[in-house]
């Protein structure tokens, strides 16, 4: 029977307080940099330029 690697990494040290204590970390990072953060927001389309996020129209929850 041949072993499957499913992964590169041998541990992964998860965080404290669940994976939620990433997404606030990343939202805080994006945040400072000047990004715009629409929370609680369902997306309606999402357009592309060259492969990269363009812009998005949002409606609220």
């Amino acid at each position: 029977m041949v072993k499957l690697i499913t992964s590169l990494i041998d541990k992964f040290l998860y965080p404290k307080f669940g994976p939620g204590q990433m997404w606030e970390k990343v939202a805080e990072t994006v945040s400072n940099k000047g990004t715009q953060l629409h929370l609680n927001h369902k997306v309606i389309k999402l357009k592309t330029m060259n492969c990269t996020p363009g812009f998005g129209q949002l409606r609220s929850k």
